[in-house]
């Protein structure tokens, strides 16, 4: 447990002294690093989540196995640019292009259970949609149908 940056606490609805528990993990792809996932969650969730529990399942699992159910989430696609910490994990220069996930995860009754940042290579990752015509003659826009990633 430790403090979160401010952009965390609001996402989460912490109060300024309360600490959240705080995951890095580097993915990879055939030896080479694909994705830093950084997830913070609050105080009730952090017991669920051992460093010995998440070397075995993924994360919202041991959630779930703890008695959370999982609801929905907000999710946000965009990119950034590498900062010093990121460029060193991933194997990209300073400043290099990636593409950025926010997601805030909610329990079946609304609350607040992660806030994940995933920082993707764009070279190695895909993120797909489906997309669906929907609405009246003039008003016709896309809609998501099927959602898919896939690592290059």
């Amino acid at each position: 447990m430790r403090p979160c940056p401010v952009e965390v606490r609001t996402a989460l609805r912490l109060s300024e002294p309360e600490e959240a528990l705080h995951v890095a993990r580097v993915h990879l792809h055939q030896g080479n690093p694909v994705s830093l996932i950084t997830t913070w969650s609050p105080p009730h969730v952090a017991p669920l989540l051992s460093t010995d529990a998440l070397q075995q399942q993924p994360m919202l699992a041991l959630m779930e196995n703890g008695g959370i159910r999982i609801g929905d989430a907000d999710q946000v696609l965009s990119s950034c640019l590498a900062d010093a910490q990121a460029a060193v994990l991933l194997d990209e220069p300073v400043g290099a292009p990636l593409l950025s996930v926010v997601r805030v995860v909610r329990d079946i009754d609304g609350d607040l259970v992660q806030w994940l940042r995933g920082l993707y290579r764009p070279q190695c990752y895909d993120y797909r949609m489906a997309l669906t015509r929907a609405g009246e003659d003039k008003a016709r826009i896309w809609l998501a149908r099927d959602l898919a990633t896939a690592v290059r």
